[in-house]
């Protein structure tokens, strides 16, 4: 029987007796019924209801996922929040990381930084991001061999943006910091 302690099942017992604590539900695998045949499975929820369903191969769910309206909904919504956490993450490291290099700032000053300079040229860095996702998936695809050349030429740039977008270390001003920020 698997512990109270842990999420996981006891990988030494049966399938029938493997299970996950109940709170907040309870995940089991029954046994398979032979080889490339659908894996059935069950979730069960604290309150005795269960959820039964089956374990399909990956052309079952693709066509689940392209082809139904909660497939599509699933990934309309998957690519919307994939966006905005991207969009997030960018904002807080599109200069921040050259910046730390180059000056004696902590970190916090760095993404403050980096965000005022991707809401002053949203169109700019915007497009910056794209260019970097564009490149960064053509180099994924041609077996990461692309990584060798586009990521240096990928830094390289960023610190041109980076001398660019923000004022030199010597000027201190608030006129000075503001003027440095190209316009959208």
């Amino acid at each position: 029987m698997a512990s109270k302690f842990t999420p996981f099942p006891i990988l030494d017992e049966i399938p029938e007796q493997a299970e996950w604590p109940s709170p907040p539900f309870a995940w089991r695998h029954l046994r398979p019924p032979a080889n490339d045949v659908a894996q059935p499975c069950r979730i069960e929820v604290d309150d005795g209801k269960s959820i039964s369903g089956e374990m399909t191969g990956f052309k079952d769910l693709l066509t689940q996922i392209f082809t139904t309206p909660s497939g599509l909904l699933f990934l309309a919504v998957g690519n919307i929040v994939g966006a905005l956490i991207a969009l997030v993450v960018f904002s807080f490291s599109a200069v921040s990381f050259p910046m730390l290099y180059d000056r004696d700032v902590d970190f916090v000053t760095a993404m403050v930084s980096s965000i005022r300079l991707v809401l002053k040229n949203p169109v700019v860095m915007l497009s910056w991001g794209a260019i970097i996702g564009v490149l960064t998936v053509i180099s994924i695809l041609s077996a990461f061999l692309g990584l060798i050349v586009t990521l240096p030429v990928l830094g390289h740039a960023t610190w041109h943006l980076y001398r660019r977008g923000v004022a030199p270390s010597g000027e201190t001003s608030a006129a000075a910091r503001s003027a440095s920020y190209p316009s959208g």
